[in-house]
């Protein structure tokens, strides 16, 4: 049973967008706020309109930017 754990806290550690070596408590704890992280990015991208080419205040004026405004949902992932 510990080593099942042990491999599958090692398994969640590659899952993660980070590249240092932790302890079981730190892996967690880390995993943790990076599912709240990206559960809270899902409800932003949800109330988001999922119009291909809605325009967004980024593509305002004319500034590096501005190609921003005609990007839809998913390209913006």
């Amino acid at each position: 049973m510990e080593e099942e754990i042990s491999e599958l806290t090692r398994s969640l550690e590659k899952l993660m967008p980070w590249e240092s070596k932790m302890d079981t408590a730190s892996i967690l704890r880390e995993a943790y706020k990076y599912i709240r992280f990206l559960t809270a990015q899902i409800s932003v991208l949800k109330s988001m309109p999922s119009d291909s080419n809605v325009k967004t205040n980024c593509g305002q004026g004319n500034g590096e930017y501005k190609a921003l405004g005609h990007l839809s949902r998913q390209q913006m992932l």
